[in-house]
């Protein structure tokens, strides 16, 4: 984790953080305490606290842009699901403390750059796929386990509301693929039927119940391997995009920032094999394909709205976070004909956009 003292923060809210730990960790006194960086501008929730004791640890705190009892129920279930990877050793913060009622749990401190940061700033070449993905099935079978705990009901209902999802990240990826075909010269609808048929297959594949923040800062690079953290929020989605959310970097915050990515042939090939001996059958090296065409498509939509709308507060928002527009777009428009798997459906789709 990467931290930096004062920014985004007051003495003030240092001091508040500072009365949280007292009464999470008893008789402990705060020697030291700063913000956890973050790739956006929003308020920090996750902060470095160096104890009286000697000892670091990471306290996140319940967000304030959630209710109270959701909050604290996020809470919870992240204290809950960090316990239960420990335990099966899987590479996730050791839980030291945690209350619900305050809204506060203490983690084991991890050296180490994020995902975000080391794709950002060095380029894809220091980072190990292999072992990324390793950890990711990891943590997937691990937590993915809950499942089987679930009535039939419920897993049909998260199952549903994926699919809806999927249904509205898809109206995205078709107006992107109709705009690059026009662009290109070649059919609108054939790029849109072929974006239909790529819906289809990413809806056909295996759901898992895991994380549902995944993006690159929330994978830590420490010289013990590579840690995931964040579980607040669980739910349904298809692995695949999740893998994909976690190998892009968005540069998300800075000015020059643009989208980098590890995900080439060989790290394809490798999630091909690794995900063989975890769903057997499973297509896992396509889906990983479908998904990132899909994926930088509806980047490129939300980037091209957000552009055509600049009045818009969510426009404004997306704009300072994902600056260097122009670049940006550039860069996605090369994404979207990059090919990482052997994958005849995103084939299709890649040839109709020109």
């Amino acid at each position: 984790m990467n931290s930096q003292a004062g920014r985004n923060s007051s003495s003030y809210d240092n001091r508040r953080v500072a009365d949280l730990i007292g009464r999470l960790l008893p008789g402990i006194v705060v020697a030291d305490l700063e913000p956890v960086e973050r790739s956006t501008d929003r308020s920090p929730s996750v902060y470095k606290a160096t104890l009286g004791n000697g000892k670091v640890c990471a306290v996140k705190l319940a967000s304030d842009s959630l209710p109270a009892s959701l909050a604290r129920n996020a809470i919870a279930t992240e204290a809950a699901t960090l316990r239960g990877l420990s335990y099966l050793g899987c590479n996730t913060p050791r839980v030291v403390a945690f209350d619900a009622s305050l809204g506060a749990l203490a983690t084991d401190w991890l050296e180490g750059p994020t995902l975000e940061r080391r794709l950002s700033t060095e380029g894809p070449d220091g980072v190990d796929v292999e072992n990324v993905m390793r950890e990711f099935l990891a943590i997937e079978v691990g937590v993915d386990s809950a499942r089987k705990r679930i009535s039939r009901s419920r897993n049909e209902s998260a199952w549903k509301s994926l699919v809806r999802e999927t249904e509205n990240v898809f109206e995205f990826v078709k107006s992107a693929a109709r705009a690059m075909a026009v662009d290109s010269g070649r059919s609108p609808s054939a790029a849109e039927d072929a974006a239909a048929d790529l819906q289809r297959q990413v809806t056909e594949g295996v759901w898992t119940i895991g994380s549902r923040d995944y993006n690159a800062s929330n994978v830590l690079l420490s010289p013990d391997g590579p840690y995931f953290v964040d579980f607040s929020a669980i739910g349904a989605d298809w692995p695949e995009r999740r893998m994909v959310g976690y190998l892009i970097a968005t540069g998300a915050g800075r000015k020059s920032g643009n989208f980098v990515t590890t995900l080439d042939e060989r790290a394809a090939r490798i999630y091909e094999h690794l995900g063989a001996a975890v769903w057997d059958g499973h297509a896992a090296g396509a889906l990983l394909d479908a998904h990132f065409l899909a994926a930088i498509l509806y980047s490129i939509e939300r980037l091209a709205r957000a552009l055509r709308s600049l009045e818009e507060p969510e426009s404004r928002t997306l704009l300072e976070a994902w600056s260097n527009s122009d670049q940006r777009l550039l860069r996605l428009h090369d994404l979207a004909r990059v090919r990482l798997f052997a994958n005849p459906t995103a084939d299709r789709l890649r040839s109709a956009l020109g």
